[in-house]
């Protein structure tokens, strides 16, 4: 009878019931994790929405591809600290007071994650793609790579990785789950073989300027191209040197035969990806000169 009151109680519509006993095998994890991002999230709130309300404030940035995708990843770095985060902290303390989580905890932490997580992973794809259509397409990218149109590719980003969650209410968890992963790991191989095209690019081109030593004004926008390039590259790796991790676990999870409740990686890997949100804008401003400015300009009136 205890085993079915306890089936009652863990059942959370579409979401795998969790065995709460093991939960004080997790309790030390809970709590530093728990700490770790209560202490990051407000600080990422407020990078990433001081970088947001910079780019939509500036009427030079607001017209910039590139710049509208950076804007269009700060809004989802943001409702990673201010829902995601949160949820995971709740969750986490939660279980340690009082051996279970509630279900809106749970349902708020679980669809957050995956639209959020999926939104920002696609994010960056787009962006390393966009880098290399600037390198690669020369005068034709500004007729082909519209403002109008970044922000359609934005919104179809949102409607799929909504879409792709809300299939997990249709009791197909492993379907949609794996449906979500396969999709992370395309936008990781997008934002690879686009910086691959990257680098063959610029070599051809300082050969090119080795052998004719001409310097025009191509060149110097191709130098700028390349410098906004170098920029995105630094976003991208240090997004999948801290992602790595989540990756992993979540791969292993829906491949494997272990089951939720056992593993304790899943607090460590998720507090490791949410600290992207608050990296990411810190990095965003350091090798962004323009936004830099931007942001410049958006504080006194803002926060002062």
């Amino acid at each position: 009878m205890a085993n079915d009151d306890d089936h009652i109680l863990n059942f959370c519509f579409h979401l795998p019931d969790p065995i709460f006993q093991m939960a004080s095998h997790r309790y030390l994890s809970n709590l530093i994790t728990g700490v770790i991002n209560a202490i990051f999230a407000p600080f990422a709130v407020i990078a990433n929405l001081v970088v947001f309300v910079a780019i939509l404030r500036s009427p030079t940035l607001r017209c910039t591809p590139s710049c509208m995708l950076m804007a269009c990843l700060a809004l989802s770095d943001f409702l990673v600290s201010v829902i995601v985060q949160p949820a995971y902290l709740a969750y986490r303390l939660s279980e340690n007071q009082h051996g279970y989580v509630n279900c809106g905890i749970r349902l708020l932490y679980a669809n957050g994650f995956y639209i959020c997580y999926g939104v920002s992973f696609m994010s960056l794809s787009a962006i390393s793609f966009e880098r290399y259509l600037a390198l690669r397409l020369h005068l034709r990218y500004k007729c082909l790579v519209t403002v109008r149109r970044v922000l359609i590719v934005a919104v179809l980003i949102w409607f799929l990785n909504v879409a792709l969650t809300s299939l997990q209410w249709a009791r197909i968890n492993k379907i949609a789950r794996g449906a979500s992963l396969l999709f992370w790991f395309m936008s990781l191989f997008i934002a690879g073989i686009s910086h691959f095209g990257i680098h063959w690019i610029v070599r051809r081109h300082c050969r090119h300027i080795e052998r004719h030593q001409r310097l025009s004004s191509g060149n110097q926008n191709f130098r700028i191209q390349v410098k906004l390039a170098v920029s995105v590259a630094y976003i991208v790796g240090i997004y999948f040197l801290f992602n790595l991790p989540v990756l992993v676990v979540t791969t292993y999870h829906q491949i494997g035969t272990g089951h939720i409740d056992s593993y304790d990686y899943y607090s460590w890997s998720e507090t490791a990806a949410f600290l992207n949100s608050f990296i990411n804008p810190m990095v965003c401003c350091w090798r962004r000169e323009d936004i830099r400015k931007a942001i410049k300009k958006v504080l006194p009136a803002r926060f002062m």
